[in-house]
């Protein structure tokens, strides 16, 4: 069985065990220009956000800022239970 590939020839996979190096440069390559990049670990797509701030920023801090409200709603209402 191969650990790493394409689902239909479309979707990547990687079931590779990953490092904290693979997964971080996933996340931010900023040497790379592309945005969407197959993930460090598992089916499908991460952000690059290293190219999204670098070709995108309102973009970029749009995600930051959802990201931050989400972090904080998550924590709130679990603090509340």
């Amino acid at each position: 069985m191969d650990l790493k590939g394409r689902i239909v020839g479309t979707i990547p996979y990687d079931f590779e065990p990953p490092s904290l190096r693979k997964e971080f440069r996933t996340w931010w390559n900023p040497s790379s220009d592309e945005i969407v990049v197959p993930r460090a670990f598992g089916i499908g797509w991460a952000l690059n956000m290293a190219a999204l701030k670098r070709r995108y920023p309102a973009v970029f801090w749009a995600v930051v800022g959802l990201a931050v409200i989400a972090f904080v709603w998550q924590w709130r209402s679990s603090r509340a239970s």
